[in-house]
């Protein structure tokens, strides 16, 4: 680990985070004399969400049995 990199989860012996909300307060407990500076990165990446295949067949299949349903309605209004 290289403090000098920015990567600040492998430090804190994290590997990675789960969604969610996160905050983060940094403070200066360095007692010296004189004024530092810690340089630091946050980066948030965001990958994209790709549904199971079983979500989207219930989904289809919710979906043809509501249309179904509305046509046979239509139908019925008809004769």
């Amino acid at each position: 680990m290289n403090p000098s990199n920015g990567d600040l989860l492998p430090q804190w012996g994290q590997g990675s985070i789960a969604a969610g909300s996160y905050g983060m307060y940094m403070d200066n407990h360095d007692l010296q004399s004189f004024t530092t500076f810690a340089n630091y990165r946050l980066d948030f990446i965001v990958q994209p969400v790709i549904p199971e295949p079983g979500t989207i067949l219930c989904g289809l299949l919710g979906g043809g049995i509501f249309a179904l349903h509305r046509w046979r309605k239509s139908r019925a209004k008809q004769k």
